[in-house]
């Protein structure tokens, strides 16, 4: 009883698959170790769309992009803020003496840290 010949896939269209699954695996690769700069620096993960993930170097060069817009950005709205007229930083609260509380103030005031 003859048996039918299995069909054959295609080999571009394993190849095309093989380089889908390795440009998903680059990219994964990528956003991780940009997440980790970005983390390393002190930014939120919110800016991770709008890096180029299509290689190392592309990658690379738009994270550093991206860190110094938003640091200098940054920088420039809060030197704005603090040089405006009229306006000055709120004063600090005043932290009371410890040794000038009462016992009871004392130990409310540290059971409510915790």
């Amino acid at each position: 009883m003859p048996t039918d010949p299995q069909p054959t896939p295609d080999l571009s269209s394993r190849l095309r698959e093989l380089e889908a699954r390795e440009a998903e695996l680059t990219r994964r690769e990528l956003k991780a170790m940009a997440r980790a700069h970005l983390a390393k620096k002190g930014l939120g993960e919110a800016l991770l769309p709008f890096l180029d993930y299509s290689g190392r170097d592309q990658c690379l060069s738009s994270l550093d992009r991206l860190t110094e817009a938003f640091a200098g950005e940054l920088a420039r709205r809060v030197d704005k803020r603090l040089s405006a007229p009229g306006k000055s930083l709120p004063a600090p609260h005043p932290v009371p003496d410890e040794d000038a509380l009462s016992d009871k103030e004392y130990y409310e005031r540290k059971l409510k840290k915790k």
